[in-house]
C-alpha cells in the first residue's frame, strides 16, 4: 500500500474516522445554513414591522391633520 492509502485506511479504522468527519461537516454546514435562514427570516420580519409602523404613523398624522382642519373650519364657520 502507498503511504496515502495507509493514511486513509488509518490502520483499519478509516471508515469510522472519515464517516465521523463527514457527519461533523454535515452538522456544521446545516447549522450555518439554518442560522442564515433564520437571520434572513427575522430581517424580513423586521422590515415588515417597520413598514407597518410607518404606515400607521402616516395614517395617524393624516387623521390628526384632518381633525385640525375640520375643527378650524368649525371655528371659522361658527364665527360668521
Amino acid at each position: 500500500m502507498s503511504d496515502l492509502q495507509e493514511f486513509f485506511a488509518m490502520g483499519g479504522y478509516g471508515a469510522y474516522v472519515w464517516s465521523a468527519y463527514a457527519v461533523t461537516f454535515v452538522v456544521l454546514l446545516l447549522n450555518v445554513l439554518y442560522t442564515r435562514s433564520a437571520h434572513k427570516r427575522q430581517h424580513q420580519e423586521l422590515l415588515r414591522d417597520q413598514s407597518r409602523r410607518r404606515q400607521s404613523q402616516n395614517q395617524d398624522q393624516n387623521q390628526s391633520q384632518n381633525q385640525s382642519v375640520n375643527s378650524t373650519a368649525e371655528v371659522a364657520g361658527g364665527a360668521s
